[in-house]
Parts: C-alpha cells; sequence; structure tokens
C-alpha cells in the first residue's frame, strides 16, 4: 500500500469517528398521539443534537415505560409528572427542568349526565367499577385518596374504552389525548358521555442519572424549543393514532 493511499485511509477513518454520536434513548408510551410523538422526538431530538448526542424515542406500553429506563433499557423517559419525584428519587433516573407537555385526565361514562361531584361520590360504592390504564400511577393515587372502592386496571386506552362500551365498567379515565382518539374510532352510536376533567397535569423528561451533567443546559434547550412556540404542548390536541406495531 502506498504512503498516500494509507494516509487517505487512515482520514477517512479519522473522519468517520469525528462524526459517530453517541445516542440517548427514551421509552415513551404515547400510544394515542402520533402528532405529539413526532413532536417530542423533534424537539428531544434538536436538543441533544446541541449536546453532541444523537436521540431516540422507544414505543412501549405504559406500565413498562418508567421501568425500562430504571433497568437502563433506555436512557429516560419522554415526560413523567413531578408529583412522583419523591418515589423516583432513590433510583436512577432525576427530573430535567422543562414542563414538556401538559394533559387533562378526564372521566368518561355510558349515557348519563353525571356530574363531577355524584362521579365521586359513585366512586365510593361497592358496586362502582372505575378503569384506568395499567401504569397510571398518579391516577391510581389519585382516586384511592378518592376513596374509590374498585379500581380495575386495564392493557390499554383502547381496551377501556371497548370495556365501557361493553358496559363491563362504569367510568374509565384517562388522559384525554388518548381517550378522545379512540372514543371518536369505537364510539360509533354516541354513546359515551364525557363526565369532566378531574385534574391537569405537566409532564417532564426523566433522564438516567448518568448523564446528570447534562440536565442543566438539556433544559435550556428545550425550553428555549417551546418558548419558540408558545409554551408546553398539550396533549389534547394532537391526538392522532400511534399503536404499538408501528414501531
Amino acid at each position: 500500500m502506498s504512503k498516500k493511499l494509507y494516509s487517505l485511509l487512515i482520514l477517512l477513518l479519522l473522519s468517520g469517528a469525528a462524526q459517530s454520536k453517541d445516542k440517548i434513548t427514551f421509552s415513551c408510551a404515547l400510544d394515542g398521539s402520533e402528532v405529539l410523538w413526532n413532536t417530542l422526538a423533534d424537539i428531544y431530538s434538536k436538543a441533544f443534537a446541541q449536546l453532541n448526542y444523537d436521540f431516540e424515542m422507544l414505543l412501549v406500553p405504559r406500565s413498562r415505560a418508567v421501568l425500562s429506563a430504571q433497568s437502563q433499557f433506555s436512557d429516560g423517559e419522554c415526560g413523567r409528572p413531578k408529583v412522583l419525584e419523591k418515589s423516583l428519587s432513590d433510583n436512577k433516573l432525576i427530573f430535567v427542568d422543562a414542563a414538556i407537555f401538559t394533559a387533562n385526565v378526564g372521566v368518561w361514562s355510558i349515557n348519563t349526565k353525571q356530574t363531577l361531584t355524584a362521579f365521586k361520590q359513585d366512586l365510593k360504592k361497592d358496586n362502582t367499577l372505575l378503569g384506568i390504564t395499567r401504569g397510571s400511577t398518579v391516577l391510581h393515587q389519585y382516586f384511592q385518596s378518592l376513596q374509590a372502592k374498585n379500581i380495575y386496571e386495564v392493557n390499554s386506552t383502547e381496551q377501556g374504552i371497548k370495556m365501557l362500551l361493553a358496559k363491563r365498567i362504569k367510568y374509565f379515565s384517562d388522559f384525554d389525548g388518548q381517550a378522545l382518539f379512540y372514543i371518536q374510532a369505537l364510539d360509533t352510536n354516541k354513546e359515551i358521555q364525557f363526565v369532566g376533567n378531574v385534574y391537569s397535569e405537566s409532564y417532564y423528561p426523566l433522564l438516567n442519572k448518568k448523564y446528570q451533567h447534562l440536565a442543566a443546559q438539556l433544559a435550556k434547550n428545550i425550553n428555549a424549543q417551546l418558548a419558540q412556540i408558545g409554551g408546553s404542548l398539550t396533549a389534547r390536541d394532537m391526538n392522532k393514532p400511534l399503536y404499538f406495531t408501528q414501531r
């Protein structure tokens, strides 16, 4: 091999090494919002690119989203409410100080004009079955605080809506951005009635502590992008379908 060809080969190898970046991945459970998924992925990709990292989001069931980050299957999660900060303080994850999106938690039932006040009283009855999606820790804690007697965890938002239509549960509660898509798709006879929103929650990215040195600048990068589009994203307005089989 000539010296010239050898030198060219070394330059190509060095160039390739310089261009390669480490990749950070986030688990995410947005099974009912393709637009929100794509928007989050774009914001995170740009924010991490400024830190010289590639980025990818991994679609997982809600019940496994935070567990996959804790077990280092991924390097973080795309969004969790800060109310869980204390319960996560002893593990390997930290919150990044950027409220990336907000979501209302709504309640739906079949053919009723139930008020929220009446719904909360109804929860205390032995024969009232409320469905929520498995992995919704904040929802479970909230309804336990209301002394709900029977909370049934379904595997997905879609399953919860189907069970509501089949009258196997009396109420279903979930984040509106995901629930509304499946209601629109499945409730062809317009049987499902909206009872009301029980609360609104802001969601923040979770990051593995091994990347703690990136957290402050990552927050600045994300917040700068959010400021350009008018603040935190709203899940309700981004409810196009996204299924687990697509990724």
